[in-house]
């Protein structure tokens, strides 16, 4: 899934893609999440920063978000890389 990442001040020119397996995002609760890889499908991976977030689209299998500020789109980018590479590596060797 593609991640369109952009802030409302115009300073991510380009706009940060990203490449992530899966995707959530929970409106009510403000709070983005990454679902695990294999087989713990009921542990996500929540990002704890303080996000505003401006728009949020989801287009199938494309996702447009446009946070307040350069700092919070630069942040939420690097977590989503982290984050979508945890998801990948550490619940492969997960014991269950």
């Amino acid at each position: 899934m593609e991640v369109i990442i952009d802030s409302r001040d115009g300073k991510t020119n380009p706009k940060i893609v990203k490449q992530v397996h899966q995707f959530k995002y929970l409106p009510a609760k403000n709070l983005f999440c990454v679902p695990a890889v294999d087989y713990d499908f009921f542990y996500d991976i929540e990002c704890q920063l303080a996000l505003d977030v401006v728009t949020f689209t989801f287009i199938y299998g494309r996702v447009d978000i446009t946070f307040a500020t350069f700092d919070e789109a630069v942040a939420f980018g690097t977590w989503l890389d982290d984050a979508n590479k945890k998801a990948k590596e550490s619940f492969r060797t997960m014991a269950g």
